[in-house]
């Protein structure tokens, strides 16, 4: 049987078939920072093979930026899928360009980008049906495709990874990497491999649905072991750690190459709820078969693995010196593809230094400009600009003014790595030196001509030209403000003028604001505005002003929340925050550590392994037994603490939980049994006092003997 599948951002999110068993499958597809397309092929428990073609880079129906999704699935059951994976891309594509043709549903605007010219896909039924009608077309006869079952040379080893492949590799490449991953992703992102050494190398990424899934089915089976419903032997149980710790591995492995931040957010959290799952089942192996281990050995608080104690960096260390280095935090470049340390990458930049420094220039030390090579001397990192500005070493001031100690400080400065270089230098340094000496020596009878040619600057003119010491010092300490209040009326500030940028100045705003004062970061960012017109008209930013402002009231109820440890707040608290972040102007370097300091703000509530993230009323029978758990360490029952993990027999009435910002309301009923029992024993009792009651009568009615 085959089913198919349409989804995409038509405007906003929008799922045709509506099929709850796949909503979230296809909704994890969209990921706003991915363009092009690629073809997701995913082997499932249930004999189901999805052909997912996902086309990036669409602009909604109501302009919205080019980071939207179009989606066609088709999902292929009993157990059997197709081999020529390359052939199915290219009628995945075939179709596509045809929709596109027909522009019905999608068409390409003036600038050649793809767009969706409706709201819903149930807006043009007919269309939509047609693709549907179609699709299954790919594994008919006239295609020359053909379906196979699966047979016992497939792996389900690698759960949850997704193996990147070119789309001009081999179908034989692609099926033999296939047969290890249940997720390959075929697209010409990927590098191609001209020898894919037995399949070993494919590009990886992880599938956050399926490690969800496996998580919760983990936690499940860890729960019931915990409360003595299921029994697990302690080689299932470290069987099971082991599984956890190699996931943990992957995720911590993955978060770099994370571009997308709200991605990056739920794979955090993945790693984290991995982590504790990890700690949660070496404690039941500890209680199922408790060990001390010699003073000379320890257990590792990651690994779980009891190692010599010449392993860990200090006696205290409760991490190895393994898991240490395994965990270094690295990012993967998107030019050269190479996962480097996070210091390889400046500025939060995608790219590392080296592929920047071969692509876009060395930046200069002292202008802070990236240039061309040819703009420096060799082995210097200041530009040759720079160094022959006023003030600079190379300057004609510096030059007619060398003595002994000018030279020892000039030289002293620069960073000479080429012989020749500094041979020069000292070269004309010290004819410059002996041409002075000539000079002064000469009894006035002698005038050095280089001298003469140097223009003298008068005290006045002095006075109307700008410090440029001063205003460097300024302007790369990022006070934008005082190095543009230096240029008022010098003759040279308009040269000067060039140098600034809006973004600069926008995040000065804000990093210049006490940020100790929480409660006057939106007062005395208006301050700022009001005193420095001048530079925000320079810059192009009286039309942002309004959005200025807002962003900075939003900044300041973030710093209230972070800066108060009792305060938290709920999910759509949450939701709102990160949307004015990442719409912000200024805050787009920082937000994403700024959103990442206030998820740990977040308030949800866990009850058996179900998470709450607003206010809710929940129903429950009376007997049923419930765990709590919260991403907070406070948690209330009925007004009083309880501990993390607390299983509660639930009794008859209303229960309240909070925990942070969120309260759960439980409306605790009794079972029909429950009702009938209570109803037998009143019968019993009532039939009791009526026995009771009438042995008393009949007493009192009997004669009394004369």
């Amino acid at each position: 049987m085959i089913k198919t599948l349409i989804f995409g951002n038509t405007h906003g999110f929008d799922f045709y078939e509506q099929d709850v068993d796949y909503e979230d499958y296809v909704k994890s597809f969209y990921i706003s920072t991915r363009k092009g397309k690629r073809l997701m092929v995913n082997r499932r428990g249930n004999g189901e093979t999805l052909y997912n073609y996902l086309h990036y880079g669409i602009k909604e129906s109501i302009d919205r930026p080019t980071n939207g999704l179009f989606g066609m699935s088709l999902v292929v059951s009993d157990s059997l899928f197709c081999t020529d994976f390359r052939k199915i891309f290219e009628w995945f594509d075939y179709l596509f360009e045809h929709i596109v043709q027909e522009g019905k549903i999608l068409r390409k605007d003036e600038s050649d980008t793809y767009k969706y010219v409706i709201g819903k896909f149930s807006d043009n039924k007919a269309s939509v049906e047609w693709i549907k009608n179609t699709l299954p077309n790919i594994f008919s006869e006239k295609s020359d495709l053909r379906l196979v079952r699966y047979d016992s040379s497939f792996s389900d080893e690698n759960t949850g990874k997704v193996a990147g492949l070119n789309d001009e590799e081999s179908n034989e490449d692609i099926l033999a990497v296939f047969k290890k991953y249940s997720w390959i992703s075929i697209s010409s992102e990927f590098p191609h491999h001209t020898h894919r050494n037995n399949a070993n190398s494919p590009e990886i990424e992880l599938s956050y649905q399926d490690l969800n899934n496996l998580y919760n089915r983990l936690t499940n089976i860890s729960f019931k072991a915990s409360i003595g419903q299921d029994r697990l032997t302690e080689d299932e149980f470290k069987l099971m750690l082991g599984k956890v710790r190699n996931i943990y591995d992957d995720l911590q492995k993955y978060l770099p190459s994370i571009s997308n931040t709200e991605m990056s957010g739920k794979f955090e959290k993945l790693r984290d709820d991995y982590a504790s799952l990890h700690d949660g089942i070496r404690t039941l192996i500890n209680k199922t078969s408790p060990s001390t281990p010699p003073s000379n050995r320890k257990v590792c608080k990651t690994c779980g693995q009891e190692k010599d104690i010449s392993m860990f960096r200090t006696p205290d260390a409760d991490q190895c010196m393994d898991c240490e280095a395994r965990y270094v935090p690295k990012r993967k470049c998107k030019k050269c593809h190479q996962l480097k340390p996070q210091d390889a990458f400046s500025n939060r930049n995608l790219i590392c230094d080296d592929c920047l420094s071969k692509q876009e220039g060395i930046m200069c030390k002292t202008c802070g400009k990236r240039k061309s090579k040819k703009e420096f001397d060799t082995g210097s990192n200041i530009c040759k600009a720079c160094l022959k500005k006023p003030g600079g070493i190379f300057s004609s001031e510096n030059i007619f003014s060398l003595d002994k100690n000018k030279l020892l400080q000039m030289t002293g400065s620069l960073n000479f790595k080429n012989p020749l270089l500094l041979f020069l230098v000292l070269l004309v340094a010290l004819g410059v030196i002996y041409g002075a000496y000539q000079h002064f020596s000469s009894n006035d009878k002698v005038t050095n001509t280089a001298l003469q040619e140097t223009p003298t600057l008068q005290p006045g003119d002095q006075k109307n030209i700008v410090d440029e010491k001063l205003f460097n010092s300024c302007y790369n300490n990022n006070k934008f403000a005082e190095a543009y209040k230096l240029l008022s009326g010098k003759s040279d500030g308009d040269s000067y003028k060039k140098q600034f940028k809006k973004e600069d100045v926008i995040k000065e705003i804000f990093t210049l604001i006490d940020s100790s004062n929480r409660d006057s970061i939106f007062t005395q960012g208006i301050k700022y505005i009001e005193d420095n017109a001048d530079l925000l008209a320079e810059v192009g930013l009286n039309d942002k002003i309004n959005e200025i402002e807002d962003d900075l009231k939003v900044y300041e109820d973030i710093n209230k929340i972070l800066g108060d440890t009792n305060e938290y707040i709920t999910k759509s608290e949450y939701d709102n925050y990160k949307k004015r972040l990442q719409e912000s102007l200024v805050l787009k370097d920082g937000s994403e550590s700024r959103l990442k300091s206030l998820k740990q703000k977040i308030t949800s509530i866990e009850i058996n392994n179900k998470e709450y993230v607003k206010n809710k009323t929940l129903d429950f029978i009376s007997g049923e037994a419930i765990t709590i758990s919260s991403t907070i360490p406070s948690i209330m029952y009925d007004n009083k603490n309880i501990d993390m993990m607390e299983t509660i027999l639930l009794q008859e009435g209303t229960h309240t939980i909070k925990s942070g910002a969120i309260t759960i309301t439980l409306k605790v009923k009794k079972t029909k049994q429950s009702n009938t029992r209570e109803k037998q024993v009143r019968k019993v009792e009532k039939n009791k006092q009526s026995s009771v009651k009438e042995k008393q009568e009949r007493k009192e009615e009997k004669p009394k003997r004369h």
